[in-house]
């Protein structure tokens, strides 16, 4: 079995809170053996309306176990949304918001489906580059 380890380290000035802030952490991850790791560069396009949306999913649950996922906005000024669903895209229900050049690391259960959109709150037609990593665990 392959291990991925993973290191955060976050540093900086709190001037909210009067003190610097360090903080360091460190995992390794077991990946399961023959499962799946996908790396990939997409282009987002969304189209707001539910009846014409371009099924911007990008993490399917009926084909995953556990993962543990990379994600980024590579695009140099679009926003990009994750949502659970194509509709939640349009209503603007979003979990996650990705500025450009900023990322997440997640555990993900992979029991719900993920979609991926740009605009304002999910509402704009808009193109973006988004490049993430899964990798069962």
């Amino acid at each position: 079995m392959a291990t991925l380890n993973s290191t955060l380290t976050l540093t900086g000035t709190a001037a909210d809170f009067g003190n610097a802030i360090a903080i360091s952490v460190s995992d390794a991850t077991v990946l399961a053996a023959g499962k799946a790791v996908v790396h990939k560069i997409v282009t987002v396009d969304h189209i707001a309306a539910v009846t014409n949306f371009t099924n911007p999913q990008i993490f399917d649950a009926g084909n995953m176990g556990r993962c543990l996922v990379y994600i980024k906005n590579i695009h140099g000024s679009k926003e990009i949304f994750l949502v659970e669903t194509a509709a939640e895209a349009v209503d603007g229900d979003v979990f996650m918001h990705l500025e450009p050049g900023e990322f997440a690391i997640f555990p993900w259960a992979a029991v719900m489906d993920i979609f991926a959109t740009t605009g304002a709150d999910g509402a704009g037609q808009a193109e973006s580059g988004l490049e993430y990593m899964i990798w069962e665990i």
